[in-house]
Parts: structure tokens; sequence; C-alpha cells
């Protein structure tokens, strides 16, 4: 009885694997074509061929096969791009029982997580862009948002797409980040513009609190307003620009080596709290330090997800 049980679960899996391949030749050849070949998979069959082969016909219906096999933990899906391939292959393991799915199509992890994300950042929140679900995206959402980042029909959105970046908090997105702040624009921004740019400190404040020395290191000089002369940048805002334009990405700054919620950026701030580079700076960079050392004890003591999540 017990080889039966396995005769037909071997016999079903590869019958799966022929009919589902059958189904797409079906799609993608016709009719007619697809069953020439087909006496090859019904030669000589056993009576226990039959009846998985009975079974089997169901994956003539291969969305019902895709969608019902990974729900019931019967496969792992394994899926490559290659878009001159529409075939399904089905390799079984004796040891654990399962199949393994190895689809040569486009991928359908690809496709839901360009929209995963397209929908999430096109969407605008009252109340900020909620932190947990933004992490949640993970990594393989970055390259999406930087395309997006890029693309000028979807200015728009910057500001959360920004945001996003900084919330998923991986080190990669700091250069392409200090680059859109520093390097992008030149002359005069939109306000739509101007919004995106003045999130940039705050993601790099989530990125460093995710442990990337790198944007920690740029946090670490971005809330002095010399600095930001110094670099010179190109693009303003209405009457935001030279030193006023300074003062504010320095005080951004701060608020971005806050997030942080690092020792380093306490350091920092306390240094900078003491020993001010200007009256000037002193007072406009006061209530952004007093607030930023706050926010890191906060931070510190309940965690970032408690102080910034939002469900």
């Amino acid at each position: 009885m017990t080889a039966d049980v396995l005769q037909f679960a071997d016999n079903l899996h590869l019958y799966l694997a022929r009919f589902t391949n059958f189904a797409l030749r079906i799609r993608r050849a016709g009719i007619a074509a697809a069953f020439s070949g087909m006496e090859a998979v019904m030669k000589r069959p056993s009576r226990i061929q039959l009846l998985t082969c009975l079974c089997a016909g169901v994956a003539l219906v291969p969305g019902f096969v895709f969608a019902l096999m990974p729900t019931c933990g019967f496969t792992d899906a394994v899926r490559t791009t290659a878009p001159s391939q529409d075939v399904v292959h089905f390799a079984w393991s004796p040891d654990s029982r399962r199949a393994a799915v190895t689809v040569k199509a486009n991928s359908e992890e690809a496709s839901d997580i360009q929209t995963r994300v397209e929908t999430f950042v096109r969407h605008r929140y009252s109340h900020g862009v909620p932190y947990l679900r933004a992490k949640e995206l993970g990594a393989e959402a970055l390259p999406i948002l930087e395309a997006m980042l890029r693309d000028t029909s979807e200015t728009e959105y910057w500001d959360t797409i920004v945001m996003t970046m900084g919330f998923i908090g991986d080190s990669s997105s700091v250069g392409t980040l200090v680059d859109f702040l520093e390097n992008r624009f030149d002359g005069e921004v939109t306000l739509r513009q101007f919004g995106a740019l003045l999130s940039v400190n705050n993601a790099l404040g989530n990125i460093a609190g995710n442990g990337s020395l790198h944007a920690l290191d740029y946090l670490s000089t971005a809330c002095y307003v010399k600095i930001w002369l110094a670099k010179g940048l190109k693009w303003h805002y209405r009457h935001y620009s030279g030193e006023r334009l300074a003062v504010l990405l320095a005080k951004l700054g701060a608020n971005g080596l806050s997030i942080s919620g690092t020792n380093r950026a306490r350091e920092i701030l306390l240094s900078l709290q003491k020993h001010p580079e200007s009256a000037r700076s002193a007072s406009a960079l006061r209530p952004n330090i007093e607030e930023g050392l706050e926010r890191i004890d906060r931070i510190q003591k309940e965690g970032a997800l408690k102080v910034f999540g939002r469900q």
C-alpha cells in the first residue's frame, strides 16, 4: 500500500508538469500544435498512471495549479526570468516528497513588488508615511524607488519615496539620497521638489539608526551651517538660498542626526549646543538640538518602532 501511495505521488507530480506545460503550449501555439506529441504522455498507461493522469488534469487550468499548490505548501516555487521561455519544470525530492518549481517566465514576484511599491508611494498619507509598512517593503523595493526618484513624472510622490527609502534603512540608499540632495537640481526648484529635498536628512537619520556608518558620517557634519555654505548648492526655493537655505538644512541635519538615536549623535548635538558656530546659528538650531536630545533618549529607551511606528 505504501509503495502504491508513493508511486501515485511520483506520478502525480510528473503529470502535473506535463499537463501544465501542455496548457502553456495551447496558450502559445494553439490546440492543434499542442496536441502533436501528446501521445507520449498517455502511452501504455498503468492503472495508477490513469488515476494520477486524471488527477493531474486540473493542471489544464494553470492558474489554478499555480495558485493552489504554493498555498497548500505542496511546492517550493523558484522563478527565473527567461522571457524567451514559458515552461514550467517540476523536480521531485524523494526525501521531502515536495515539488520545487522553476518558472522560466517574467517573474510574478517582481511584478507584485512593483505594484506594491507604486501603490504605497502614490498614496497620500495625512499623518506621515507609515513607518512599519514602508520598512516591510524591504531592500527589494529600492531599485523601484530609485527609478521613481529619477522619473520626473513621479515628482509629486518624491517626498514619500525619499522617506520610504529611509524607513527601509538600507545603507545602499545613502549615495542616491545624497546625490539627489546635492547634485540633482540647478536653479529654482518647485514646491514638490523642495519638500522631497528637505526630507533627505530625516531619511538618512533612519538609515543611520539602522546601523549605517555612511549615513551617520554624513549627518555628523550636516548640522553645521558652514558645511552647507561650503557645498555651494546650486538649487534654491524662493527666498531659501545662500545662508538662509544653509541654516534650514543645518536644522534638518540636527533632526536627522537625532533620528539615528545613537550615542555619537548625542555627543555631536551636545558639542554643538555648547560650542555653536555663531550666535545666529545657536538661536536657529537651539529648538532642533533640544528636541533632538530628547528624541535620542526616547529612541534608546523605547525603540525606533515605538517612536516612529504608525500602522
